[in-house]
């Protein structure tokens, strides 16, 4: 009966720690507005949104992202004071409604930056000077003691823009060089979406040869909620009746580790019938969880 207990103290203790409120920035273009997916729904931030949601976690996601938008326009208000690179006077401005300062302006916990291509096939828009640009939109989201995620490039094969194997390696390249650049905090939304010819998977394309379809917005939310964007830990929702040993009951496909935030959807039936350890653990009544004689299922560190 002890052991019971402190069992159910300790998921107690999970959920109040997994529930607490959470903000989302977004600034970009197309992509980050939704444009390809059926609704909003259907689009990665809103399913990161609904995913959030569901795991009893109340998420305000603040949406800036414009389509057509280039990085330069999310670039912090000051940049005012630097001298545009020519020719893209008017375009290389930040757009004060939508840029970073913007999105720091609703205290969000997180800001995604999405910009992937937009005049990325001008000769203006050089690799360095790319990164440059997207360095400063983390450098002030850090300065402001926020996380950033940055979003890489995606392919696109659009007539007269990335119709040529070179202006699509370009986009390649600079994928590469992002994920060089800022590390853990890139989020890759090439490989996979692009085949070998750095061309659109058609699995994931909209049709448009530049946006992708509701498979390509939840493939790119896979990628995002992988990225444990506020830092709880890998969550792994029990979407189906069974034993914890089995990947199949499991959102992932695979069976909870030490790294995961485990939910137990309610109205699901979970049985463990082997020692296991998770971050956290929560169940959505009305759920059942039933641990087998001799287990043990260690929470936490």
């Amino acid at each position: 009966m002890r052991i019971v207990l402190l069992f159910s103290f300790l998921i107690a203790c999970s959920i109040t720690g997994l529930c607490q409120a959470k903000k989302l920035s977004v600034i970009g273009s197309s992509t980050a507005a939704g444009t390809g997916a059926t609704g909003y729904d259907s689009s990665y931030v809103g399913r990161v949104e609904a995913y959030y949601d569901n795991l009893g976690i109340p998420t305000t996601v603040t949406n800036l992202a414009l389509g057509g938008s280039n990085c330069y326009r999310g670039l912090p208000s000051s940049y005012f004071i630097t001298p545009p690179p020519p020719p893209f006077v008017m375009l290389a401005f930040p757009d004060v409604d939508r840029n970073v300062t913007k999105a720091l302006s609703f205290n969000p916990d997180v800001v995604i930056v999405g910009y992937p291509s937009n005049l990325y096939n001008t000769v203006d828009f050089t690799i360095p000077r790319i990164l440059d640009v997207h360095q400063k939109i983390y450098d002030s989201v850090i300065a402001a003691g926020k996380v950033c995620f940055i979003t890489t490039t995606q392919p696109r094969q659009d007539a007269g823009v990335f119709d040529t194997p070179e202006s699509r390696q370009k986009l390649k390249d600079i994928r590469d060089a992002m994920m060089l650049q800022f590390g853990n905090y890139a989020i890759d939304f090439w490989t996979g979406i692009a085949l070998p010819d750095n061309t659109i998977n058609p699995m994931y394309s909209a049709g448009d040869n530049i946006h992708l379809n509701n498979a390509g917005h939840r493939e790119l939310f896979r990628r995002v909620r992988n990225k444990d964007i506020f830092g709880i830990g890998l969550v792994n929702r029990a979407t189906s009746n069974g034993n914890w040993e089995n990947p199949a009951i499991w959102e992932n496909g695979e069976i909870p580790t030490l790294a995961d935030s485990v939910v137990i959807l309610g109205g699901r039936t979970v049985t463990l019938n082997s020692n296991a350890e998770v971050r956290k653990l929560s169940v959505i009544q009305p759920a059942t969880f039933t641990v087998s004689s001799s287990r043990l299922l260690k929470i936490g560190n």
